[in-house]
């Protein structure tokens, strides 16, 4: 039974008919109301510890609905719909739009300021502190993921709430 219920739920992934929704908050204030992103995501070549919007031939298809929820002064509250699976994938969309998300180590900052993150983790240093102008860790939240049950069949979505810590800066 394990077996056909992770085969079955294999299937929905590769047939995209499993359906997600990521929350963000995100730096800046997009122009539209909903945005598809298509670009082929593949290793960023000059900094391989990312990925990048590339062209097909050197990356893999990628597809996300960006949807503003709300605008907050400088900051956006978005959903993003992955169609798509891809490493990074929403990370990568938002940066390429130019919003990336707060909090992001990675992406949307100098080389210098994720070096120097790594700098003080790896001599010990705590790096998980909220301070006034940033949260402990980036703020996309994995919220609802919509599939059909291997075993009922029954179409289902199942939601994670927003951790406090993202809710708190949210309402700042």
């Amino acid at each position: 039974c394990t077996t056909l219920f992770r085969s079955t739920l294999k299937l929905q992934f590769k047939g995209r008919r499993v359906h997600k929704t990521y929350l963000a908050l995100c730096h800046g204030e997009p122009r539209f109301e909903n945005e598809w992103v298509r670009g082929a995501i593949g290793l960023d070549l000059r900094r391989r510890d990312r990925y990048r919007v590339t062209t097909k031939k050197e990356g893999r298809e990628a597809a996300t609905l960006v949807e503003v929820r709300e605008r907050l002064s400088g900051f956006s509250f978005i959903a993003a719909h992955p169609e798509t699976g891809r490493t990074h994938q929403i990370r990568v969309h938002l940066e390429h739009l130019g919003y990336p998300i707060v909090g992001d180590k990675l992406y949307g900052h100098p080389d210098a300021h994720y070096l120097d993150f790594v700098a003080r983790m790896k001599a010990g240093e705590s790096v998980f502190e909220d301070t006034a102008h940033a949260p402990n860790r980036q703020l996309l939240h994995a919220h609802q993921i919509c599939l059909q049950h291997p075993t009922t069949e029954v179409q289902e979505c199942f939601e994670a709430p927003i951790p406090a810590e993202f809710e708190r800066w949210l309402l700042s």
